[in-house]
């Protein structure tokens, strides 16, 4: 800023002692003081109106708002920002970015999030650190449909295309604080999300491992068009889950197609009553090295199980469930085309 304040247009050697003045040389030096004043003024009232200060000036409440311009090239310390504790809360809460970067929220019931950015915010970013303290796993967290950046399904504990975040029991018991951050590009028409306390729930089509590989939360591993392959020992601690199984009930004379996608397949007939025959026909091709695993709990007098629709698989003899309760696994040989019978 120029400043219009002008001390060289008063003439500070009028008027001359011993002589006789005009009185338009006092009114010009008059005109130029005032105009000096008026000039000094407002360029004081400028500054007060858009300089940052460390404190309030006199009869002022201090307010450093730079409403949304750049700061280029600042070298900050000891920096902060301002924790905003919004309280208990439950339902649609609207968390606002005019209230803080770091915000906590108390669930008291299931809760909605709404997020208010400011919107004239062009090509900058913004985010809100949101603390959650739940300490009720029934009690869910559900974001907005703009929340769509960086995966939000694939949260811990998130589920549906507009994510609903749920916090198990046994999270709770230990930890009941969860750390979320929010941000934004474009005022807040699409959103990110990122969790600073739980892994994310990852489904990965293909994955090989060689070394050691731990999750501490759900992993989904392979898919229908992937697979896992691990180079050395899979060690498992706790429970061996797997739901690729079947129930089925079995009619005399029955014909029976097996699915690959199902490792293992329980037969049993009405009443597990003795049934005189039946007919399991194994995929006719599969990835070499697929296992499959036939549990007859009931008996049946012969049971014949066939490769496709073509040749019996080898060494299972037709009278091997005459007694029920038998169960044989059969791995698939590229080589042989054909299943073997392993156990």
């Amino acid at each position: 800023m120029t400043s219009q304040v002008n001390p060289n247009n008063i003439d500070g050697t009028y008027p001359v002692a011993g002589q006789d003045n005009d009185s338009q040389g006092f009114r010009d030096n008059f005109t130029n003081i005032r105009n000096n004043f008026t000039f000094s003024k407002a360029e004081i009232e400028d500054l007060q109106n858009k300089v940052v200060l460390k404190s309030a000036l006199l009869n002022t409440t201090l307010s450093n708002d730079f409403a949304g311009n750049a700061m280029v090239n600042p070298t900050l310390t000891s920096w902060r920002e301002t924790y905003n504790n919004i309280g208990s809360a439950s339902g649609s809460v609207t968390i606002n970015f005019i209230n803080g970067n770091f915000q906590k929220l108390t669930m008291s019931g299931s809760t909605t999030l709404t997020f208010s950015f400011p919107t004239n915010t062009a090509n900058q970013y913004s985010s809100i650190k949101l603390w959650i303290n739940n300490t009720n796993s029934a009690w869910t967290l559900t974001l907005p449909s703009s929340v769509t950046l960086n995966d939000p399904s694939s949260i811990g504990g998130a589920a549906g295309a507009t994510p609903v975040i749920t916090f198990t029991a046994t999270e709770i018991a230990e930890n009941n604080d969860y750390f979320f951050e929010f941000f934004t590009v474009d005022g807040g028409t699409t959103i990110g999300i990122i969790d600073h306390t739980r892994n994310r729930d990852m489904a990965l089509t293909s994955l090989a491992v060689s070394g050691s590989f731990s999750a501490n939360g759900d992993v989904a591993l392979g898919s229908t068009s992937g697979n896992v392959t691990i180079t050395g020992n899979l060690i498992t601690t706790g429970a061996r889950i797997n739901t690729d199984f079947a129930f089925i009930t079995l009619t005399n004379s029955q014909n029976f197609f097996a699915n690959a996608e199902y490792q293992t397949l329980f037969f049993d007939t009405a009443s597990s009553a003795t049934i005189a025959n039946a007919r399991i026909a194994l995929p006719s091709t599969a990835i070499n090295g697929s296992e499959i695993v036939l549990s007859f709990l009931a008996p049946i007098t012969a049971v014949w199980v066939n490769n496709g629709n073509t040749a019996l698989v080898k060494w299972f003899p037709n009278s091997s469930v005459s007694s029920g309760n038998v169960a044989a696994k059969f791995i698939y040989s590229t080589s042989a085309s054909n299943w073997l019978r392993s156990g």
